[in-house]
């Protein structure tokens, strides 16, 4: 079990961002956080250190997550903590969630030179944070406790629901069709029909009406039969263009295939598809509580939210069919591309894009987004994504709307040749967890970000080119722990010119041809951002590196610079299979298991944090993303036949009960 005090200092680290109930106050000016790149932001002051609580809010329950935002006035002084303990309604015992995250409120704004217009974001003054690995479609009553030194005291409860896993009514009519009748069909249905479909080609197909709460229209592949599929490499020398693209697949189906020449759901809702093949994009255009399982996607753009339509690009035939879509702008005449409270899940999504040196990086020979969308509550999990610039994106600058509790958990990622994730733009409880990346330039990229939170867990990362988490461009808010990293290079670094970052429980590992380097760079974190109880190595070189703007020299000089005080040194022995080095990330590498050995540096060696670790079964949590003993998640499509509710679940631990820490937050079940 974890100590009274332990739990309690972690509380107060992810609460108010620094430890400033035990006296330790870090002053936050008011002042300009800015970098190279004409990004900055600026903190809102109230001119009172109480706090005064107000509105509290549950917006966009997903799946397994509860988000909840306390809008709150005064604080200036970031000292007031919301402790959390949550329970499935009619259950008797409370469990411990993760403390809320205090986000100042503050406004964001880019104004690079030579640009016409200015971007600004402003979020608000409050508590936030996630209850994290619930149940599906379950009602949960939430106790909050808020506290603050300085005055104000409240004590709220209130019930939120997580939304049920998307599937067809209960005794649904079904109806069929093939190539030929689908359109006939399709105008005929109703909400809660089913529409299986024959094998066969259906070429492009834009859905013309929608379901409704509880009776969704669900077209599906009559024979729910999945096939692997062979990828489809761009010729970086000779790109495509002017129409046909001579390497891309025929567009024929195999044996029990249902094959679509992209798909459209603009403007849809409660629409599911099911086990399709489509070689262009699934667009989701403006589309609400719409599904997409099973399916095999190939394209320059897979599954979007823009108007976007891969490989249909280079066909006439198809480009000719398509309805024209609004040309976004930076004004409000025409409505931003989002979609809204979709679930987009065991999912092959195959890109164009090689996993070679001239296709790396944002100016690299690259093409197109696997999953791609703005918008908010939506679900990304349990996908299979290869081949593209960016795997899985949000949408960046003025197309950036309403980026708020998006999921992206359990997930295989694997050839990201920019980023394996891009969350560049989020705004609050975004969650990265649970998913594996090999083969990517960059891990997970979340600058510049609106306020936060965004939570970074327990990802596993292996063949890196540069950062496992690229926090720059003024990034606010990003809590990264519990994750596994092994590339050449760093171990970590960042260019960090923003705000409110909390770095735990991460195990990193770099080395290789350094280049004169230091094996970890973590320059610049402003005094509101904590980062302890890390596990660090380098192979084949010396542990050293700059920290807040001074040189350190070895675990010693590591854990005396004033920030990783806990850290430890770790080798790959620290992994219980044999791990490759993988000193040049050329050609692509298979995936390791990066379960960690008994009796290693990292056992024990992190920090217990409520929601987050509970259940861990040494004397405190281990470092990573494994804990000892555990087994593999699922990363990619789940097996046919698998209980979704329980996979969903399958992060969950018993949690304890109310501890004397929760207690300290005032307040009684």
């Amino acid at each position: 079990m974890t100590s009274n005090r332990q739990t309690f200092l972690f509380a107060v680290i992810l609460g108010t961002t620094s430890m400033m109930s035990l006296g330790q106050v870090r002053e936050q000016q008011a002042e300009m956080h800015g970098s190279s790149r004409g990004q900055h932001s600026r903190r809102h002051l109230s001119g009172r250190n109480d706090t005064v609580p107000g509105k509290i809010r549950t917006p966009y329950p997903t799946v397994i997550h509860l988000a909840i935002e306390w809008e709150i006035e005064g604080d200036d002084n970031l000292n007031s903590a919301v402790a959390v303990r949550y329970r499935a309604v009619g259950e008797k015992d409370w469990k411990q969630g993760m403390t809320l995250r205090r986000v100042p409120k503050q406004t964001w704004y880019n104004e690079p030179p030579g640009e016409k217009e200015v971007l600004k974001f402003t979020w608000a003054n409050k508590h936030s944070g996630t209850i994290f690995d619930l149940h599906p479609g379950t009602e949960y009553e939430i106790l909050l406790n808020l506290t603050d030194s300085d005055g104000g005291r409240a004590e709220r409860t209130i019930r939120a629901r997580t939304r049920p896993v998307p599937k067809a009514k209960d005794a649904a009519p079904i109806k069929r069709a093939n190539s030929k009748t689908l359109r006939e069909v399709i105008q005929g249905a109703r909400p809660g029909d089913v529409v299986l479909l024959d094998a066969g080609n259906y070429g492009y197909f834009e859905m013309p009406h929608s379901g409704e709460p509880g009776a969704p229209i669900v077209i599906r592949n009559a024979s729910v039969q999945s096939a692997d599929g062979d990828a489809i490499y761009l010729d970086i020398d000779n790109p495509p263009g002017g129409g046909a693209y001579a390497n891309h697949r025929p567009l024929k189906s195999r044996e029990g295939e249902v094959v679509f020449e992209g798909i459209s759901l603009r403007g849809c809702k409660h629409v599911y598809l099911e086990g399709l093949v489509s070689f262009g994009t699934v667009t989701l255009w403006h589309a609400e509580d719409c599904a997409v399982s099973r399916c095999r996607v190939y394209g320059m753009w897979g599954i979007t939210s823009s108007a976007r339509q891969g490989l249909a690009g280079w066909l006439p035939d198809v480009a000719s069919r398509l309805k024209p879509f609004p040309t976004p702008t930076n004004t409000e005449t025409v409505p931003r591309a989002k979609c809204t409270n979709c679930y987009i899940a065991d999912n092959e999504v195959i890109g164009i894009t090689p996993w070679k040196r001239p296709t790396i990086g944002a100016k690299g020979k690259n093409m197109g987004e696997g999953i791609e969308i703005a918008g908010a509550g939506n679900v990304i999990c349990y996908n299979r994504i290869t081949g593209f610039r960016d795997n899985i994106s949000f949408m960046e600058g003025v197309f950036a709307v309403d980026q708020h509790c998006n999921d992206i958990y359990n997930n295989d990622i694997d050839g990201g040749v920019d980023d394996g994730v891009e969350a560049d733009y989020y705004l609050s409880n975004c969650r990265i967890l649970r998913n594996r990346f090999t083969n990517c330039h960059r891990g997970i990229s979340a600058g510049p970000g609106m306020g936060g939170p965004l939570y970074i867990i327990r990802n596993v990362m292996y063949n890196l080119l540069t950062h496992p988490f690229d926090t720059n461009r003024a990034c606010s808010g990003a809590v990264v722990l519990h994750n596994t990293s092994v590339k050449t290079g760093h171990a970590v670094s960042w260019n960090y010119d923003g705000s409110y970052l909390c770095f735990y429980n991460n195990l990193c590992i770099g080395g290789g041809d350094l280049r004169g380097r230091p094996a970890i760079v973590m320059p610049g974190s402003d005094k509101a951002s904590d980062h302890d109880y890390n596990g660090f190595g380098i192979v084949g070189a010396v542990l050293e590196g700059r920290i807040d703007g001074g040189m350190f020299a070895g675990i010693k000089g590591l854990r005396t610079s004033g920030r990783e005080k806990h850290a430890v040194e770790v080798g790959l022995d620290v992994f219980a299979a044999g791990v490759d080095f993988p000193a040049t990330v050329f050609p692509a590498k298979d995936v390791p298991d990066l379960r960690l050995a008994r009796d290693s540096a990292a056992i024990d060696a992190g920090l217990a944090i409520p929601g987050i670790n509970d259940g861990y079964t040494g004397k405190a949590p281990d470092l990573g993303a494994y804990e000892l003993g555990q087994k593999l998640p699922i990363y990619g499509p789940r097996p046919i036949g698998t209980d979704l509710k329980a996979s969903c679940a399958e992060a969950l631990s018993a949690g304890p009960k109310v501890s004397s820490f929760t207690q300290k937050f005032g307040g009684k079940p």
